[in-house]
């Protein structure tokens, strides 16, 4: 099922509107990443959410393997969720 064409094309699209997303509510609310922590934090833990993934999805040959990468996507995804509601970059303190 890892090597069906829509599994192999999927998650280029979603890591693709994430970054956007990412980037577009930073332009949309006036505040550029690097500039302001919190969207640094978010845009960190989007490109985590994506190399998780994509460990998880290519990389992880064993499926304890893709397990724990799954927790960590999920984990990082958690964490992206909380701190563009919080707008606080240390929200897991």
């Amino acid at each position: 099922m890892l090597f069906a064409k829509p599994v192999k094309i999927f998650p280029h699209v979603n890591d693709t509107v994430l970054l956007l997303t990412a980037l577009s509510a930073g332009y949309v609310s006036g505040q550029l990443p690097f500039a302001d922590a919190w969207l640094t934090a978010k845009l960190a833990g989007v490109i985590a959410y994506i190399v998780f993934g994509a460990f998880g999805l290519h990389y992880g040959k064993t499926k304890a393997k893709r397990c724990i990468f799954l927790l960590a996507a999920l984990a990082s995804f958690g964490y992206v969720i909380a701190v563009a509601a919080t707008r606080n970059p240390l929200v897991i303190f």
